[in-house]
């Protein structure tokens, strides 16, 4: 890396970290994250509040993580100087949209290259979506509630949520006998 990428990454990591916590974290959509503004956010409750795609809105509550992750991210972005209008929680640091908020577009390509630097054979399949999903496998494996995990997502139906919920090999061969009635 040139000394110019190395003091561009150095601004950043901070801002990607907190994305991708977030998307790990709440399962949050990439155009529920590119919405947020800094005023979104409730550190005392541990949340923030997001519209989803069909207009309602939706209290997400953040692990401590997540919530330490989004602070760090709150104090590099002060170091930034933007201007005072700029509301969005996470901005830009390219070209001419150094500054303003990112873009959908941004967040998917972002995603997409730490996932390469992770895992290079899949990376490239890798995306906010692929996130939201691995979060909401991860929550009903961790809690065993469908309905929980319907609400963490927003969905209006537990029917959408299983589409995200994936039994591994282990799980149904552990299992197999759950309804055995000797």
């Amino acid at each position: 890396m040139s000394d110019g990428e190395i003091k561009r990454h150095n601004k950043i990591i901070k801002r990607d970290y907190a994305i991708m916590m977030l998307f790990f974290g709440t399962g949050i959509r990439v155009s529920e994250l590119v919405s947020l503004d800094v005023r979104d956010l409730d550190f005392r409750k541990h949340c923030f509040k997001v519209i989803l795609k069909r207009g309602d809105e939706l209290t997400v509550y953040m692990d401590d993580s997540t919530e330490e992750a989004l602070k760090d991210w709150l104090v590099s972005r002060k170091l930034l100087m933007l201007p005072d209008n700029e509301q969005a929680l996470f901005v830009s640091f390219r070209g001419s949209k150094i500054g303003s908020r990112l873009s959908v577009r941004s967040v998917e390509l972002m995603v997409k290259k730490y996932a390469t630097l992770g895992a290079p054979e899949i990376g490239h399949k890798v995306t906010p979506h692929k996130l939201r999903s691995t979060c909401a496998t991860e929550t009903i494996a961790a809690t065993g509630d469908l309905n929980f995990t319907k609400n963490k997502l927003g969905h209006k139906s537990a029917l959408t949520t299983t589409r995200y919920i994936k039994q591994d090999e282990d799980q149904k061969r552990e299992r197999r006998n759950i309804l055995d009635h000797k």
